[in-house]
């Protein structure tokens, strides 16, 4: 697949993506330059750990600037502003909708920060709520579920202060 290079909508939600590292998921994303849509393991509720970590979510913002719609599991965890790849990496103006499914989380505030930053124009954050599963879950998946939230309530301020830096100033403040 990696040879359709002009491929735009890819959707594989049904397969399980544990065994794809950051540095496949960054062959992937250098191979399709033009992707928008990119589903890849979201829609089955996984209890294997992804390998894939924030540092592939850059890779994708990096390679693929027309990303509007990213749906992926991937250990959240904060990454340095000026380390690469987080330097070398321009915003998204396109990012609209990140699904981050089951996804392991470090430091909400953080990992809400870096989502800021990567994509100032992003409008819905989903997750799988395991508080609302119809089935007993691990205290630690409850918490991934929890702390999601958290991230989600601090991108709704971000939200909130980027249309009204745009408002005021023409363009969003990060």
């Amino acid at each position: 697949m990696l040879s359709f290079g002009h491929l735009k909508h890819l959707n594989l939600d049904f397969i399980c993506t544990s065994a794809i590292d950051d540095s496949s998921l960054k062959t992937m994303a250098q191979s399709w330059p033009q992707l928008e849509r990119f589903s890849f393991g979201s829609e089955i509720h996984w209890l294997i750990p992804p390998s894939l970590t924030s540092i592939g979510l850059i890779h994708l913002i990096q390679h693929c600037p027309l990303l509007q719609s990213i749906k992926m599991p991937f250990r959240a965890h904060p990454v340095d502003f000026n380390s690469t790849p987080f330097a070398d990496t321009n915003p998204s103006e396109k990012m609209r909708t990140l699904y981050v499914g089951t996804s392991p989380i470090v430091d909400p505030v953080a990992v809400a920060c870096q989502l800021n930053r990567l994509m100032p124009k992003l409008t819905s954050l989903g997750f799988y709520d395991w508080g609302l599963a119809d089935f007993p879950v691990t205290p630690l998946l409850a918490q991934y579920g929890a702390d999601w939230i958290r991230v989600h309530d601090f991108l709704q301020v971000f939200i909130t202060e980027n249309m009204e830096q745009e408002l005021h100033h023409g363009s969003p403040c990060w």
